[in-house]
């Protein structure tokens, strides 16, 4: 793969493109919506699940280039999810 090819990709989409779910080092799950192209691993995110796995009633938007008091991101992505193990449809949330 020429990496002009892969760079321009990625600058068009975004590495996780919108409508990709992702686990958060926090172990909550969240839904790409918008993606970050001065920083493409920092999207904006909605949060689905807590940290316990359980559903959230509304989603939370989250920027992921929110820092912490230590000045730190808040929340990093860890992996992808299967939306078919989570049950979701994305067209509710985008």
């Amino acid at each position: 793969l020429n990496p002009q090819y892969y760079k321009n990709f990625v600058k068009v989409l975004g590495i996780y493109p919108a409508g990709t779910l992702v686990r958060l080092d926090t172990n909550e799950v969240a839904l790409i919506y918008r993606p970050n192209y001065a920083r493409p691993k920092r999207p904006r995110v909605k949060l689905l699940y807590n940290p316990d796995g359980n559903r959230l009633q509304e989603p939370v938007e989250v920027d992921l280039t929110e820092l912490g008091v230590n000045g730190r991101p808040r929340r990093n992505i860890v992996s992808t999810v299967s939306r078919v193990l989570k049950n979701i449809d994305i067209s509710d949330y985008l």
